[in-house]
Protein backbone atom coordinates (compact mmCIF):
# COMPACT_ATOMS: atom_id res chain seq x y z
CA UNK A 1 0.00 0.00 0.00
CA UNK A 2 2.28 2.65 1.22
CA UNK A 3 4.08 5.69 0.50
CA UNK A 4 5.92 6.98 -2.43
CA UNK A 5 7.69 10.19 -1.58
CA UNK A 6 10.14 11.94 -3.88
CA UNK A 7 12.00 15.20 -3.58
CA UNK A 8 14.31 17.18 -5.80
CA UNK A 9 17.06 17.08 -3.15
CA UNK A 10 16.86 13.51 -1.85
CA UNK A 11 20.18 11.90 -0.89
CA UNK A 12 19.15 8.47 0.41
CA UNK A 13 16.45 5.89 -0.23
CA UNK A 14 14.64 3.62 2.17
CA UNK A 15 12.51 0.76 0.85
CA UNK A 16 9.02 0.20 2.17
CA UNK A 17 6.59 -2.45 1.00
CA UNK A 18 3.01 -1.64 1.83
CA UNK A 19 0.51 -2.97 -0.73
CA UNK A 20 -2.69 -1.28 -1.76
CA UNK A 21 -5.89 -3.13 -2.54
CA UNK A 22 -5.20 -2.58 -6.24
CA UNK A 23 -1.42 -2.93 -6.33
CA UNK A 24 0.95 -5.35 -4.65
CA UNK A 25 4.18 -3.80 -5.91
CA UNK A 26 6.79 -2.27 -3.63
CA UNK A 27 7.06 1.47 -3.47
CA UNK A 28 9.80 3.71 -2.17
CA UNK A 29 10.03 6.01 0.80
CA UNK A 30 12.87 8.47 0.50
CA UNK A 31 14.54 10.62 3.09
CA UNK A 32 17.49 12.96 3.10
CA UNK A 33 18.65 12.58 6.68
CA UNK A 34 18.85 9.96 9.40
CA UNK A 35 15.72 9.10 11.28
CA UNK A 36 15.59 10.80 14.68
CA UNK A 37 15.85 7.89 17.12
CA UNK A 38 15.98 10.24 20.12
CA UNK A 39 12.29 11.05 19.64
CA UNK A 40 10.66 7.80 18.54
CA UNK A 41 7.26 7.86 16.90
CA UNK A 42 4.90 5.72 18.97
CA UNK A 43 1.14 5.14 19.16
CA UNK A 44 0.65 8.14 21.48
CA UNK A 45 2.50 10.47 19.13
CA UNK A 46 0.34 13.23 17.67
CA UNK A 47 0.90 14.38 14.11
CA UNK A 48 -0.49 17.24 12.07
CA UNK A 49 0.40 18.18 8.53
CA UNK A 50 2.70 21.17 8.20
CA UNK A 51 0.53 23.57 6.22
CA UNK A 52 2.69 26.55 7.13
CA UNK A 53 5.73 25.16 5.34
CA UNK A 54 4.05 23.22 2.51
CA UNK A 55 1.64 24.06 -0.26
CA UNK A 56 -0.13 20.86 -1.31
CA UNK A 57 -2.55 19.92 -4.04
CA UNK A 58 -4.00 16.63 -5.17
CA UNK A 59 -3.12 15.55 -8.69
CA UNK A 60 -5.16 12.45 -9.50
CA UNK A 61 -4.54 10.07 -6.59
CA UNK A 62 -1.19 11.66 -5.72
CA UNK A 63 -0.37 14.67 -3.58
CA UNK A 64 2.08 17.20 -5.01
CA UNK A 65 3.67 19.51 -2.50
CA UNK A 66 6.16 22.36 -2.49
CA UNK A 67 8.36 23.16 0.49
CA UNK A 68 8.11 26.93 0.81
CA UNK A 69 11.43 27.12 2.72
CA UNK A 70 13.68 25.54 0.09
CA UNK A 71 11.60 25.12 -3.07
CA UNK A 72 11.73 21.30 -3.04
CA UNK A 73 8.84 19.50 -4.71
CA UNK A 74 7.54 16.34 -3.04
CA UNK A 75 5.13 13.81 -4.49
CA UNK A 76 3.21 11.27 -2.41
CA UNK A 77 1.14 8.41 -3.75
CA UNK A 78 -2.45 7.71 -2.77
CA UNK A 79 -1.62 6.43 0.71
CA UNK A 80 0.68 9.34 1.50
CA UNK A 81 -2.05 11.66 0.21
CA UNK A 82 -4.56 9.95 2.50
CA UNK A 83 -2.25 10.44 5.49
CA UNK A 84 -1.86 14.11 4.55
CA UNK A 85 -5.65 14.47 4.34
CA UNK A 86 -6.27 12.61 7.61
CA UNK A 87 -3.77 14.81 9.44
CA UNK A 88 -5.48 18.16 8.77
CA UNK A 89 -6.11 18.25 12.54
CA UNK A 90 -3.86 16.65 15.17
CA UNK A 91 -4.29 12.88 15.15
CA UNK A 92 -2.54 10.16 17.13
CA UNK A 93 -0.59 7.52 15.28
CA UNK A 94 -2.94 4.94 16.82
CA UNK A 95 -6.02 6.70 15.41
CA UNK A 96 -4.31 7.17 12.04
CA UNK A 97 -3.52 3.43 11.88
CA UNK A 98 -7.15 2.57 12.61
CA UNK A 99 -8.37 4.88 9.84
CA UNK A 100 -5.87 3.44 7.36
CA UNK A 101 -6.95 -0.11 8.27
CA UNK A 102 -10.52 0.83 7.29
CA UNK A 103 -9.31 2.12 3.92
CA UNK A 104 -6.67 -0.47 2.95
CA UNK A 105 -6.44 -4.25 2.96
CA UNK A 106 -3.38 -4.71 5.20
CA UNK A 107 -2.51 -6.23 8.55
CA UNK A 108 -2.35 -3.97 11.58
CA UNK A 109 1.30 -4.94 12.17
CA UNK A 110 2.35 -4.03 8.65
CA UNK A 111 0.29 -0.84 8.69
CA UNK A 112 1.94 0.27 11.94
CA UNK A 113 5.45 -0.53 10.70
CA UNK A 114 4.99 1.14 7.33
CA UNK A 115 3.23 4.20 8.74
CA UNK A 116 5.96 4.83 11.30
CA UNK A 117 8.59 4.39 8.58
CA UNK A 118 6.75 6.95 6.45
CA UNK A 119 6.38 9.40 9.34
CA UNK A 120 10.07 9.13 10.19
CA UNK A 121 11.00 9.85 6.58
CA UNK A 122 8.47 12.68 6.51
CA UNK A 123 9.94 14.12 9.70
CA UNK A 124 13.25 14.50 7.87
CA UNK A 125 11.38 16.61 5.29
CA UNK A 126 9.43 18.51 8.00
CA UNK A 127 6.18 17.53 6.27
CA UNK A 128 4.38 16.88 9.55
CA UNK A 129 4.44 18.52 12.94
CA UNK A 130 5.09 15.64 15.32
CA UNK A 131 4.49 15.76 19.08
CA UNK A 132 5.29 13.01 21.58
CA UNK A 133 2.45 13.22 24.09
CA UNK A 134 4.63 11.51 26.73
CA UNK A 135 6.97 14.53 26.73
CA UNK A 136 4.29 17.20 26.55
Amino acid sequence: MLYYVTSSSILANHRAGFTSPKNSSYLWVTTRSRMDDNNPIILNTLIRRNEIRFIANKLGEEMVMMDMNNGDFITMNRVGADIWTLSAEPISVKELIQKLLHIYNITEEQCLEETITFLKASRAQNMFIIHDTNNA
